[in-house]
Protein backbone atom coordinates (compact mmCIF):
# COMPACT_ATOMS: atom_id res chain seq x y z
CA UNK A 1 0.00 0.00 0.00
CA UNK A 2 0.89 3.48 -0.41
CA UNK A 3 1.66 5.22 2.68
CA UNK A 4 -1.72 7.75 1.69
CA UNK A 5 -3.85 4.52 1.75
CA UNK A 6 -2.27 3.14 4.85
CA UNK A 7 -3.25 6.16 6.83
CA UNK A 8 -6.53 6.33 5.33
CA UNK A 9 -6.94 2.68 6.45
CA UNK A 10 -5.55 3.18 10.09
CA UNK A 11 -7.80 6.16 10.12
CA UNK A 12 -10.93 4.63 8.82
CA UNK A 13 -10.58 1.63 11.04
CA UNK A 14 -9.43 3.39 14.07
CA UNK A 15 -12.37 5.83 13.24
CA UNK A 16 -14.97 2.54 12.94
CA UNK A 17 -13.66 1.24 16.32
CA UNK A 18 -14.31 4.74 18.12
CA UNK A 19 -17.76 5.03 16.95
CA UNK A 20 -19.11 1.11 17.28
CA UNK A 21 -18.17 0.21 20.21
CA UNK A 22 -21.55 -0.91 21.12
CA UNK A 23 -21.61 -2.80 17.85
CA UNK A 24 -18.48 -5.08 19.00
CA UNK A 25 -16.05 -3.72 15.95
CA UNK A 26 -19.10 -5.28 13.22
CA UNK A 27 -18.01 -3.48 9.86
CA UNK A 28 -21.55 -3.10 7.50
CA UNK A 29 -21.17 -3.25 4.05
CA UNK A 30 -22.21 0.50 3.87
CA UNK A 31 -19.08 0.93 5.54
CA UNK A 32 -16.79 -1.38 2.77
CA UNK A 33 -18.38 0.76 -0.09
CA UNK A 34 -17.64 4.05 1.91
CA UNK A 35 -14.20 2.52 2.48
CA UNK A 36 -13.61 2.04 -1.51
CA UNK A 37 -14.74 5.11 -2.20
CA UNK A 38 -12.19 6.56 -0.38
CA UNK A 39 -9.69 4.75 -2.51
Amino acid sequence: MHNDTQQMYNIFFTKKINNSDRQKHRITAGDIMAWLKVL
